[in-house]
């Protein structure tokens, strides 16, 4: 079921497997804050769904997450998503080097560790992990 979309991201619900997908876009031209919208949003239909886990798709991801964000990220996000009992998910990885790493950062946080995350080269990978 989709959920919502922009020109950033696409985010659906698989209800079977009770998974929320959030598919990038081209990021080149997101701000910081369109970055931080697009997260609040996220976290609102993880809440609203309360999947078992949440598949990452960064493929397309092209935009590198300032040190400030990833902070405000762990603040702000990372609790919301942890309330909802959500504790697994699945990151599909961007060539992209600097928005990988930046993307890892964010992940390494300590608000983010009793969440269980893995790194994929395709979705099939990722969604095969989640809904084992």
């Amino acid at each position: 079921m989709l959920l919502y979309e922009s020109e950033f991201v696409k985010i659906v619900f698989d209800e079977e497997n009770l998974v929320v997908e959030n598919h990038r876009r081209d990021c080149s031209e997101m701000s910081d804050e369109n970055y931080r919208t697009e997260a609040i949003i996220l976290a609102e239909f993880v809440e609203k769904h309360k999947p078992k886990g949440i598949l990452m798709n960064n493929r397309e991801f092209n935009f590198v997450i300032v040190p400030s964000t990833q902070i405000w990220v762990n603040q702000n996000i990372f609790p919301r998503l942890l309330k909802t009992g959500l504790r697994k998910g699945a990151f599909v990885v961007t060539d992209n080097v600097f928005s990988q790493v930046s993307v890892e950062q964010t992940l390494d946080e300590e608000e983010s560790k009793p969440f269980i995350i893995k790194y994929f080269k395709n979705i099939e990978e990722a969604k095969n992990w989640l809904t084992r």
